[in-house]
């Protein structure tokens, strides 16, 4: 077509001659001025397909790790109302021992979004809900179906003392995690 041969030459040419070469393009095509622009600056589909599939992921597997625990914390809340209590929650987890994370991790679990949350934990609650269907909502639920997952999949059993609780969470890798924190 007569606007892609015309590409490589509008891009080299000066200002004048550009114009005269789209006054040309809108007689011969019968093209809006403002369509032949878009077409004719559009790039190559060499670097459009280049600049494709390029997301940089901000949050790996470290930040879901330490995303977890903060949600089982608090009772499983939404995105939202999480976004809102997670500089409360870590300060004080940390400072009672239950909770440590490095520094870089720290700052970009603070500065996720609430969507962000809700995205990264969604894998999560969803291989929860697989445990136990029929689970209460909470975090006794969770801890009961982890515990029996556990259990089946390793032979070992779980005891926490009065006062404590224990959350069991999949990992990237396929194994499993478990933090404990004391409920009072």
């Amino acid at each position: 077509m007569a606007i892609s041969a015309a590409s490589e030459r509008y891009r080299s040419l000066s200002r004048a001659w550009k114009q005269r070469l789209l006054d040309e393009l809108e007689a011969l095509s019968g093209y809006h001025r403002k369509s032949l622009l878009r077409r004719l600056n559009q790039r190559t589909d060499q670097q459009q397909s280049s600049r494709r599939g390029q997301h940089r992921r901000r949050y790996g597997p470290e930040v879901v790790e330490a995303l977890v625990p903060l949600w089982e914390a608090s009772d499983r809340l939404c995105g939202k109302r999480l976004h809102a209590l997670l500089p409360q929650l870590v300060e004080s987890l940390e400072h009672h021992g239950h909770l440590q994370l490095e520094q870089s991790v720290r700052a970009r679990v603070l500065m996720m979004s609430s969507a962000t949350i809700d995205r990264l934990l969604a894998q999560c609650a969803r291989a929860v809900e697989a445990m136990d269907g029929d689970a209460l909502p909470g975090p006794t639920a969770v801890f009961a179906a982890a515990c029996r997952c556990a259990r089946s999949r390793d032979g070992m059993t779980t005891s926490s003392p009065a006062g404590w609780r224990s959350i069991w969470w999949p990992t990237a890798g396929g194994a499993w995690k478990v933090a404990s924190f004391g409920l009072w």
